[in-house]
């Protein structure tokens, strides 16, 4: 990663060889304490502007890696291209602001590490405690300012010589150490002094030499699971004579190939989520339970046991139909068990590499489910539809790329495709509140850290696009990301959920927010490749032509047609 590290994992003493010479004052010498600590646990750092926080950006600097560090203009933006960056690097990463409203912009993607169990920590510089509430300028109080959305908090006091340097290591220690066992959120208040530039101020020797022998040791994430619920889970299984099993989302923080490959050598009704990353994998899967014949066919299989592997579905039918069926039911979760606490008390968390083994007791049953099949759209009426789009997204993207689907209509319309394919696609998106912020940054921070031959595809709604037009400023250091922007006038899908009464137009105008805003000529303004299409045929030659290319290029759908069947 660029670092200097000694063999046992601690930072090596001769990349710390500080005196009263190289340090400048206390905010410069207690950001790189902090820093120091951080880098130590292979973060990523996000940064954006401002002068509160300049003595940690100069550390940033000093200790991390060049490719572990990107600038983000804006916080929201930034917090969105992190978590995209978590999932694709399996790395945590680490959010750095100034003081004041600046702060306050990283609450939606707080909110959705939190919500969908990613390791995300903010690190905010503030003003010394003496200048809160007294009128100075960009100051609010920043103190417990995520509320219950940040697991761990640490608000540490003002930079003083009289405070070991030590301790406060050992309180990010526990802070940090454990939103990343956990899968969590934190947020580290550092209040900073003046000087923030490079001014000498008195800075003890004393000070200096315990900075120095500080000793950062290496992270221990010993994983926690509950290996004595092991034998109470498998004499469920065993009373098994018709199991079906359901795979929901998949922290991408996991490996599944253990899961992966048991799945496909089973011989028992199986049905993905579309946040499985396994539904395009296996023709005999059943893959949406938005499909009627779906199920229909659970209930002519009539299982006397329902098995939950992962998280929840993007089909709104999924949890409500299975928990209506009469059968014994069993969740097995590796982050977030409390979710299916509405549907069976039967819920324990599960590393998901050791799934296969646990499961081995259904491996040797042999029971068929005819899969339900769906034919590919057919464009008699001439339309163009987002449902042909998400067809021909998923023949024409290559294996071992990475789809991300935005919320709303996207991924909805992809979770209702029942294609016959043998697919190696990772499927990405941001569900833990499935709100519409950060999906181009989302997108931006997965393709950021792929791999360099992986193509990225974002599938994103006009409204999810409009409402992060910011990130476009983002794009120009990215590589390998084509971005379909499906474009039906606004937020469509309310018309579908909408109760149609027609006293209430104003109010369904509001809701879709309408618009006519020129796309193609909104992204051309960024310096970015944009075509319009208004068809499929045109679709799919533009795409084609893109994926040869390594560069960001925008496909702008302009569809004929709000139907999402």
């Amino acid at each position: 990663m660029g670092r200097d590290f000694s063999e046992d994992g601690e930072i090596s003493k001769d990349s710390m060889q500080i005196t009263s010479d190289t340090i400048y004052n206390l905010s410069q010498l207690w950001s790189e304490a902090v820093v120091k600590f951080l880098v130590s646990r292979d973060v990523s750092f996000y940064i954006s502007p401002g002068m509160r926080s300049i003595p940690l950006i100069r550390a940033i600097y000093k200790y991390s890696s060049v490719k572990c560090v990107h600038v983000i203009i804006d916080e929201r933006a930034a917090g969105f291209m992190a978590l995209g960056g978590i999932k694709s690097s399996k790395l945590p990463a680490v959010l750095v602001c100034t003081s004041g409203s600046a702060l306050s912009n990283y609450f939606p993607s707080i909110i959705e590490a939190k919500q969908s169990g990613y390791p995300l920590i903010v690190l905010s510089a503030d003003r010394p405690s003496e200048l809160i509430a007294a009128g100075a300028n960009q100051t609010i109080n920043q103190h417990g300012i995520f509320g219950e959305y940040v697991t761990e908090t640490l608000n540490l006091d003002d930079s003083s010589s009289a405070i070991s340097l030590a301790n406060v290591v050992a309180q990010l220690s526990q802070v940090i150490d454990l939103a990343i066992k956990q899968k969590t959120t934190a947020h580290i208040n550092l209040p900073l002094s003046e000087p923030l530039t490079l001014i000498k101020d008195t800075v003890s020797q004393m000070v200096i030499t315990e900075f120095q022998s500080i000793v950062i040791n290496k992270i221990d994430l010993f994983q926690e699971d509950q290996d004595f619920k092991i034998d109470e889970i498998k004499k469920i299984l065993l009373r098994s004579k018709k199991p079906f099993v359901f795979i929901g989302e998949i922290n991408k923080l996991e490996s599944i190939s253990s899961l992966k490959k048991w799945v496909t050598d089973a011989k028992i009704p199986i049905c993905v989520d579309i946040l499985s990353s396994l539904k395009f994998s296996n023709p005999r899967f059943l893959q949406s339970f938005d499909n009627e014949g779906v199920r229909e066919q659970i209930l002519s299989y009539s299982p006397d046991l329902i098995i939950f592997l992962g998280g929840r579905s993007v089909s709104k039918h999924a949890a409500v139909f299975l928990k209506s069926l009469e059968c014994d039911k069993l969740v097995l979760d590796s982050m977030i068990a409390k979710h299916h606490r509405f549907i069976t008390q039967n819920c324990y968390v599960v590393n998901i590499e050791k799934l296969a083994s646990i499961l081995e007791p259904l491996s040797k049953l042999h029971l068929k489910m005819d899969c339900f099949t769906l034919e590919s759209s057919k464009n008699n009426d001439g339309l163009f539809t987002y449902k042909q789009i998400a067809e021909l997204t998923t023949y024409n993207i290559p294996d071992n790329s990475n789809l991300i689907l935005s919320n709303s209509l996207a991924i909805r319309v992809f979770e209702k495709l029942q294609l016959a394919l043998i697919k190696n696609i990772s499927i990405y998106s941001t569900r833990g509140t499935s709100g519409i912020e950060g999906e181009i940054a989302h997108a931006a921070g997965i393709a950021a850290n792929s791999n360099n031959e992986a193509k990225n595809i974002l599938i994103v709604g006009d409204i999810s696009f409009l409402y992060d037009i910011n990130s476009l400023t983002i794009l120009k250091n990215i590589t390998n990301l084509i971005i379909v922007v499906v474009n039906n006038q606004g937020g469509r899908i309310f018309e579908s959920l909408f109760e149609k009464d027609t006293s209430d137009k104003q109010v369904l105008e509001a809701i879709t927010s309408q618009h006519n805003f020129d796309i193609e000529s909104i992204v051309k303004s960024f310096d970015i490749q944009c075509k319009t299409v208004t068809d499929s045929f045109s679709f799919q030659q533009t795409l084609l032509n893109a994926l040869k290319h390594n560069d960001v290029e925008i496909i702008h759908c302009l569809i004929t047609s709000k139907d999402i069947q």
